[in-house]
């Protein structure tokens, strides 16, 4: 979305992780995460000449911590409306659940059946849909016809009231096995009135899918609404609801949306004890960002001031690109201007991802869609790798955002196809060892990116670039991650390997200015610095191999222009708020190893956790404005902000337990605790 050349564009729900270290047993493959630490005993007197003594190895989630932690309930508030464990409560008339299959849109396919649910050998209500009348592959073309949803529906018999409507929340359990189906909800309240919301059913802990997640939707207010109150608000509870899978972004295969622990919740306050016991989720965990680690940068703005605050926070990779009217002039190319920025990164350590870009004024001046302007490109791209062959290249990206009109007038996917092909084999046949990814899309464009994986040329490449823009939650990408996946599978690219190779926020033009101000304004910019910080976990927590924020410096000084101020330092090369987030989590993360991301976890609130020989750092945070969290830690555990600042505990009645409130707006903090004392 953004420019490496500068051409702007643009009751409470309780939930303890204490338990085994012998992790899960889902399709994500968790594991256990530690082993643990025998307790010794801690002497209570000091001997007036002590002889030298090794470390003696004392857990300090000692007994006490974890019994304190052990008491706290599990799902045992809210009003529980199914379990689907009651013998017939399937098909039970008004008080069972009944399949609907849209009859305002016919020819949907579906039912409504009973399978093993959440928790063995628990039961769960498991909604089949078929919405592509029984076709089998991924097509652009939503068929006709075959309906737009189908709903899992229950009239409860009596209201279930709330004592604070405004609040209230219905918790789920879900799981879906085709990514891509819409998920939402609808409730009938007090007054008669129907409310709509949508729901993700995939969440940061179970992206990868075949897992339960656990969902918080907001039911106090909706702007999809009618009959009864007809006011979009929520009126004394409940008295019906229905669970619905919806059409699609593309037509996809059928799929099932499975629901269960369904409860009515006067709000979304959570409760969260830090534990090295919690089982984690390790599959395809890469325990170190070294090598993966970038940030995108103007070519003209490299600074060894830059590049070695960059450096500094354990930014390895810098995203460049090599412009074409730059490099060639008649059929002379010349590379001195990126031969001193290579240079300039190796002195600080540093490598290169480049994009391959743009339009030549020699060749039509835009993208290039004809035969001899491919050809030309093509061959810019071969000496562009044989210029960097065995220089510090990672990669070469061809061309930046082909689906933004933009960058490519009239966003054709075929068209590019052809120039990626004819780029690719430039490239390969200069140097077989680098490697080549497409031009990241904007956002997740998944009819633009299944258009393209259509044309077969995406199967050869070494990795799926892509933008993941978005103006709200950086968490949500885990969301879009399978159904990307899934596209690109479809055509026969198995286990894409996904790289982020743009995305960030600017302090303006995402937030609102009455709350934050311009894009100067130090509330925008710490606002900026959580969001960026949150989507560098997000990806971490993900496993990307390249994680790209756009970008390094502010391009411009103008605090109303979004483009201006999507820098991690300001145009000056000063640190800015998002600069120190990334400094923070460096001095916690950079001599210790990731080890996965907590698994049971209350909905809309995020645990990882990174261990040395000698101690344990989580970070935690939450990611909806609805889920207030109490965290309780070690009482010896010292917790630090975003920023760096310590943060103040709260005492407990046990004295091996501390507690902090934690929201949205907080932003994540970092709970450091040893597992081993000296004596």
């Amino acid at each position: 979305m953004k420019l490496l050349f500068g051409y702007g564009v643009l009751g409470a729900l309780l939930i303890t992780l204490q338990g085994c270290g012998g992790g899960g047993g889902d399709a994500t493959s968790t594991t256990g995460g530690t082993t643990t630490v025998p307790v010794s005993t801690v002497p209570t007197t000091t001997p007036t000449a002590p002889a030298p003594t090794s470390p003696t190895t004392v857990n300090v989630e000692s007994s006490t911590y974890l019994a304190a932690v052990s008491s706290v309930s599990s799902l045992t508030v809210g009003t529980q409306l199914e379990t689907f464990d009651t013998s017939g409560s399937l098909g039970g008339g008004v008080t069972g659940w009944l399949y609907e299959p849209g009859s305002e849109f016919p020819g949907a396919r579906g039912g409504l059946t009973l399978v093993s649910g959440e928790k063995t050998p628990s039961l769960a209500g498991n909604l089949a849909v078929d919405l592509n009348c029984g076709g089998t592959t991924y097509q652009l073309a939503l068929p006709s016809g075959c309906g737009k949803y189908v709903a899992m529906s229950r009239k409860l018999g009596s209201l279930f009231s709330t004592a604070t409507p405004d609040t209230a929340m219905i918790s789920m359990d879900v799981q879906t096995s085709q990514p891509l189906l819409g998920t939402g909800l609808r409730v009938v309240d007090g007054s008669g009135q129907v409310l709509q919301y949508k729901f993700t059913a995939r969440n940061l802990e179970t992206a990868a899918g075949g897992t339960w997640a656990r969902v918080m939707v907001p039911v106090g207010s909706s702007t999809t609404y009618w009959a009864g109150a007809n006011d979009g608000q929520l009126h004394s509870g409940i008295t019906a609801m229905s669970v619905t899978a919806t059409t699609p972004t593309l037509a996809t295969p059928a799929g099932n949306l499975k629901v269960d622990n369904v409860r009515l919740v006067d709000s979304g306050a959570s409760n969260l004890a830090l534990s090295r016991q919690s089982a984690l989720l390790t599959n395809g965990v890469l325990p170190t960002v070294a090598g993966r680690f970038a940030v995108a940068s103007h070519f003209w703005q490299l600074s060894d001031k830059e590049l070695s605050q960059a450096a500094s926070v354990g930014i390895s990779v810098v995203r460049i690109g090599f412009d074409w009217p730059t490099v060639q002039s008649g059929g002379t190319f010349n590379f001195s201007h990126y031969d001193n920025i290579l240079n300039q990164l190796a002195k600080h350590g540093m490598k290169a991802v480049v994009i391959l870009a743009y339009g030549h004024p020699d060749y039509g001046g835009g993208a290039p869609v004809t035969s001899t302007s491919r050809a030309a490109f093509a061959e810019f791209a071969r000496q562009s790798a044989l210029f960097a062959r065995g220089r510090n290249v990672i990669a070469f990206e061809v061309w930046n955002e082909p689906d933004n009109n933009n960058f490519w007038a009239g966003s054709d996917p075929e068209a590019y196809a052809q120039l990626l092909g004819v780029t690719r084999q430039a490239i390969k046949g200069a140097d077989s060892t680098r490697k080549v990814i497409n031009g990241g899309p904007s956002w997740v464009n998944l009819p633009y990116i299944l258009k393209l994986a259509k044309t077969g040329q995406l199967n050869s490449l070494d990795g799926f670039a892509i933008h993941p823009y978005r103006p709200w939650a950086p968490e949500t990408f885990a969301a879009d991650v399978a159904p990307l996946k899934a596209v690109l599978s479809s055509q026969g690219i198995t286990n894409p390997s996904i790289w982020a190779t743009e995305w960030g926020y600017a302090s303006v033009g995402l937030f609102d200015t009455a709350v934050y101000g311009n894009g100067h304004d130090p509330r925008a910019r710490a606002r900026q610095a959580v969001m960026v910080l949150r989507s560098v976990l997000t990806q971490t927590a993900l496993n990307l191999p390249l994680m790209t924020i756009y970008e390094l410096s502010d391009s411009g000084l103008d605090p109303n222009n979004g483009e201006h101020n999507f820098g991690l330092l300001t145009k000056a090369a000063d640190p800015k708020p998002a600069f120190n987030a990334l400094q923070t989590l460096y001095s916690f993360t950079k001599t210790r190893n990731y080890v996965g991301l907590v698994k049971d976890v209350p909905a809309n609130v995020h645990a990882m956790r990174w261990d040395s020989s000698t101690d344990s750092v989580f970070a935690v945070w939450v990611d909806s404005t609805d889920v207030p969290l109490t965290l309780t830690v070690p009482k010896s555990a010292t917790v630090t902000s975003w920023s760096g600042a310590a943060v103040t505990t709260t005492a407990t009645s046990n004295p091996a337990t501390a507690q902090l409130k934690l929201t949205e707006a907080t932003g994540p903090v970092f709970v450091r605790y040893s597992v081993t004392v000296t004596q």
